[in-house]
Order: structure tokens, then sequence, then C-alpha cells
């Protein structure tokens, strides 16, 4: 979770400037590309919805040549469909981090906690972990049924922590067209 977009220094939540609140994928291609990670996001957002307020609006923020000319071609695609699409495209020039308390906030907010920091006693490594990620996403109602009852395995937690998680994700995991790799 993070800020950019925009051209203010050193964006906050309570003084964002002219930022968008947003994150940043670091990805592998060899196992997921780009345009896999395009995909999920024009099926993950209405790209309909009209901006009501630049800090929430819809955007993609390329890094290159590659990338733009790449959502530039998903976003034209989805229109042939007839399907409208506000969402902004523009250059990623600085993203900034946000402070602690927004990161894997779905988590933060859950016992949960108290088995990631007993795993990740320093901030900087379960703010960096990607099973952190993971729960932070299952607690949002997101992923698959088969990748969670794969990860929830994997991801370190005591009996209580797989128990409280199974019970907050029942029922709640969208699943997605393109599937996330294990």
């Amino acid at each position: 979770m993070g800020y950019a977009g925009g051209t203010s220094p050193d964006p906050t939540y309570r003084r964002i400037g002219d930022h968008t609140e947003t994150f940043q994928v670091d990805f592998d291609p060899a196992v997921i590309t780009y345009g896999d990670l395009l995909g999920l996001f024009w099926q993950s957002h209405n790209p309909a919805q009209k901006v009501w307020s630049r800090q929430y609006r819809a955007i993609v923020l390329y890094q290159n040549d590659r990338q733009r000319d790449a959502v530039q071609r998903s976003k034209e695609a989805l229109m042939a469909t007839g399907q409208a699409v506000a969402t902004d495209i523009a250059p990623l020039t600085t993203f900034y981090l946000a402070e602690t308390y927004h990161q894997k906030y779905k988590l933060q907010n859950t016992p949960l906690m108290a088995d990631i920091k007993s795993i990740y006693p320093a901030e900087q490594d379960w703010l960096n972990s990607t099973a952190a990620a993971r729960l932070n996403g299952y607690l949002g109602g997101y992923g698959q049924a088969d990748t969670f009852d794969h990860d929830i395995k994997h991801l370190g937690l005591s009996v209580d922590g797989e128990r409280y998680l199974r019970r907050r994700v029942a029922g709640r995991i969208t699943p997605l067209t393109c599937p996330l790799p294990r």
C-alpha cells in the first residue's frame, strides 16, 4: 500500500496532495505475466466507475513503454466489448510506501497478528511477508478456494489461527478467472 500518481513530495494519508492510494506489485514474469496481472486488475474493479476523488481513483501506473502499450491494448480490448472505461493510465514516477497502520489493513485488525508477529517479530519482516500478504487478501475475500486450502497449511498459523481464518474466509472467497500461482 502506498501513494503514487501525483507530484506532491512525501505524501501521507493526512497529506496525500495530488496522489492516489495505490499498491505496487513485484512479480516474476516467469510465474505470472504482466498481461495476466492486467486481467486481474480489470476483473477486480468496476472500470466504468467515475472518479469521485483523486485519492481513490482507479489507475494503472506503468513503468516503461512495453507496460504502457500493454495497458493501452488491454483497455482498448475491454472497450471493444462495449465496456465503458474511466480508469486512468499514467506513468509511474515515484511510489511512496504508506504508513505502517495502512499496510495489510485487513490482517492487522484480527487476532492473527499475534501469530504473524511471533513468526516475524521485526515489523519490516511482516510488512514484506508474502504469507502476511496472502492472509490479508484472503481476509478481504480474495483468492481461490483450492489455493486457500493449500496455503492455510503453509502459513505458519497456530491451530486457533487456522480455525479463525477458516471461519472468516468460509464462503467469502471471490473466485478469479485468472488463477494465481502457488
